[in-house]
């Protein structure tokens, strides 16, 4: 054997044994996806090793999209030749041999922002764009996770899985999200139309029981608006984080991969604080709108803060006067935190939640007076268009539910209510709006038959 292909054969077993890859493993890849991720984590240096094979022998340039998650980015290389990353970008070679590999390192300690990287016991929880550089010509990718000794991890992906890969074409990439590997478990939750993949970390575990009911009695709230969830594909992320001030101290969702809650606790609590807290169904109400651009928070925010009272009423969580009471105390927090600012401009805390929530209140009195409401829209919207990966104007929105209820509600609104700097709804007019039966008040807090599918 030539000397020169035998020092090639070596390096390529060399490498192969270093980062647990065989050389067989080195020009194999499945048919079915496009690029393949070995991860192993390496806990006691604070770094994962990845190991990324793609189809085709041409030059590809991959991104993370974040300049500020690349900059964890530790090693690349291509065989024996080192890339260099130029912000969140890095451009490969043209391949000697399809499906070679492409190793790279991550830096994974978390520095000051826990809620995107949060090393817990024997669990890792990461911003995904921290350590998922790709190329945006894959459609479909498949991973595998393991520990320093080689040992299989779980790992939770913010992805739609379809068989044995998943889907990370035309997935808001761009966006945040979150991977938890290591010490983990996946419980499927059944809803009316469709599953809820929860990933409890650590000592969730521990109860696996009593998070798995808190969940199902929030989302099927959610589902008590229309008598369906609003996303047909949504992952829920608990993470406890000790002894807090309350049961949910932080929130938030992500719509990177597919859409996911995020919900990070204090699990020392009794389940009934989290079932009588408002936080789950707020957080999950904000899946009934596409992601917005910025600037729209008070949209955003508006229809979660609106569903999280109503939602809880629909199924008895809070008794019906509970949530007007709720909603009233609310829209009077806006008022005091109202700064002279129309709310399209709102940059008040209270102002942006509770001038938001005043916003679709305003707009469900108003269909309800048509013989619509404000549900049966959000449903003809979950059902025309979500998920959605591009972000949506306010005036997108409004314009797409104007179409869907045939009014000119929402626009109406946006252009007066929301453009006038004054809260939107007046004391004098929320004490004319009375709580009685058979109007469009009491009926807000009647729920829809919620009808249940078969598997």
């Amino acid at each position: 054997m030539p000397r020169t292909l035998f020092s090639s054969l070596l390096f390529i077993t060399i490498i192969a044994s270093l980062y647990g890859f065989s050389s067989a493993a080195l020009a194999s890849l499945n048919s079915d996806v496009d690029a393949s991720y070995r991860v192993t984590w390496l806990k006691s240096q604070s770094k994962l090793s990845v190991n990324l094979c793609y189809k085709n022998t041409q030059a590809l340039q991959l991104t993370n999209h974040s300049t500020n998650q690349a900059k964890h980015l530790l090693h690349i290389s291509q065989g024996d030749h080192i890339l260099k990353r130029r912000g969140n970008k890095v451009n490969t070679q043209p391949k000697q041999q399809n499906n070679a590999c492409i190793h790279y390192e991550i830096n994974t300690e978390s520095g000051s922002q826990w809620r995107k990287t949060l090393t817990q016991g024997n669990a890792a929880v990461l911003n995904t764009q921290r350590w998922f550089w790709f190329s945006p010509t894959f459609k479909t990718a498949e991973f595998a996770f393991f520990d320093e000794s080689q040992k299989p991890l779980k790992a939770s992906l913010p992805f739609r899985k379809i068989g044995n890969r998943v889907q990370v074409a035309n997935t808001g990439l761009k966006w945040e999200s979150r991977t938890v590997i290591g010490d983990l478990s996946i419980e499927r939750l059944r809803l009316s139309n469709t599953f809820l993949n929860v990933t409890l970390t650590g000592k969730t575990q521990q109860r696996k029981q009593e998070w798995l009911d808190w969940i199902k009695v929030t989302a099927e709230a959610i589902e008590a608006v229309y008598g369906h969830f609003p996303q047909n594909h949504a992952n829920i992320l608990i993470v406890p984080i000790g002894k807090q001030s309350g049961p949910i101290p932080w929130g938030e969702v992500q719509r990177g991969g597919y859409p996911s809650v995020h919900l990070f606790i204090d699990e020392t609590r009794p389940i009934q604080e989290f079932i009588d807290d408002w936080t789950g169904s707020h957080e999950l109400s904000h899946l009934f709108l596409p992601k917005l651009i910025p600037g729209a928070r008070w949209m955003s925010e508006g229809v979660a803060s609106y569903y999280q009272n109503v939602a809880r009423a629909r199924t008895g969580l809070i008794s019906n006067e509970t949530a007007w009471r709720k909603m009233k105390a609310g829209f009077q927090r806006g008022r005091r935190d109202f700064n002279g600012k129309a709310l399209t401009k709102a940059n008040k805390t209270m102002h942006v939640y509770w001038g938001g929530a005043a916003y679709f209140f305003l707009a469900d009195i108003r269909l309800r007076k048509t013989g619509q409401s404000l549900d049966s829209v959000l449903k003809q919207l979950s059902l025309c268009c979500l998920p959605s990966f591009e972000r949506w104007s306010p005036k997108k929105v409004a314009q797409k539910l104007d179409a869907l209820s045939n009014t000119n509600v929402f626009t109406d609104l946006l252009n007066n209510e929301g453009a006038k700097k004054q809260f939107p709804i007046s004391k004098e007019l929320e004490s004319s709006i009375t709580l009685q039966e058979n109007t469009p008040l009491e009926a807000i807090f009647v729920s829809p038959k919620v009808s249940r599918f078969s598997e």
